[in-house]
């Protein structure tokens, strides 16, 4: 299920004196099956633009295609394509207000009018795969810490059983080992279920390590988007946006400027310390 996005524009509050273009001519193509990163600066456009993806918000021009539904500022079918389209927010404490975690869970495919016993076997399905065990059913979400919210948020979501998985900012206020964790698990969900999944970053490093495809918005604009390797290739382009590259990219750079022969551009620790190895294989140190 293919997104195409074409000549996206939007308009907070026109034609009055708090009128904002948010959006502003994006086009853009994103792959069924593909991981991509959206990075840029707060209000560069970001989480406008995924709120199109879900019809949140509808275009003031342009429009939007997934798969064989059009949004645009006059059509949209938005049932059938919130069945497709998954979305959780930055804060999970947004999407949750059930009593019990299993009742949160189940909320999404209930409103789709499934039969109870297909509620309940995605209900299952859903936890099982976001890692949290059954005895936390019955407890209240508001009694979970940050990290175990935010697994809930993402089973309410993967209850309904989506093609498109869309995160704004899905490590945000948790610790290094929640952040770790819940980036490992969107990982193994893309590969396993085969899931698009498209994530709103501050984190450039995380951009590197897990996405496919990077889009980098800037002013409402699409400034650049392609591979982690081309995007990085145009610094010039990442500093016009205010955004910094990778430290391991950064790394290399230095380390390039002092080396007769050019070490490649790495993306991650791992990579850098494997290439850095080999260098020092093969020169014999």
């Amino acid at each position: 299920m293919d997104i195409i996005i074409q000549e996206l524009t939007h308009i907070y509050k026109p034609g009055t004196a708090f009128e904002r273009i948010a959006l502003k001519d994006v086009s853009l193509k994103i792959a069924s099956g593909s991981y991509v990163a959206i990075v840029g600066h707060t209000g560069s456009g970001k989480s406008t633009l995924i709120q199109h993806l879900n019809g949140l918000l509808r275009p003031t021009r342009g429009r939007v295609q997934i798969g064989q539904i059009v949004i645009t500022s006059q059509k949209s079918n938005l049932q059938q394509l919130r069945r497709f389209v998954g979305m959780v927010f930055q804060y999970p404490e947004h999407q949750l207000f059930e009593e019990t975690v299993e009742k949160d869970v189940a909320f999404g495919p209930k409103q789709l009018g499934w039969p109870e016993e297909l509620v309940r076997q995605s209900v299952m399905q859903a936890i099982e795969l976001v890692g949290l065990k059954r005895e936390m059913l019955t407890r209240s979400p508001f009694a979970l810490s940050g990290g175990e919210r935010r697994r809930v948020a993402l089973a309410g979501v993967l209850a309904m059983r989506p093609k498109i998985l869309i995160l704004d900012e899905p490590t945000a206020g948790l610790d290094p080992r929640g952040r770790q964790e819940i980036l490992a698990l969107i990982k193994r969900l893309h590969q396993e279920e085969r899931l698009t999944v498209i994530m709103v970053t501050h984190s450039m490093e995380d951009a590197a390590r897990y996405a496919e495809q990077i889009v980098v918005m800037k002013e409402g604009q699409l400034l650049i988007a392609g591979t982690p390797e081309e995007v990085f290739a145009r610094e010039e382009l990442l500093l016009a946006a205010g955004l910094a590259l990778p430290e391991p990219a950064r790394l290399v750079k230095e380390l390039n400027e002092r080396l007769a022969t050019p070490l490649p551009l790495c993306m991650t620790v791992d990579e850098l310390e494997k290439e850095i190895l080999a260098r020092l294989v093969k020169e014999g140190v």
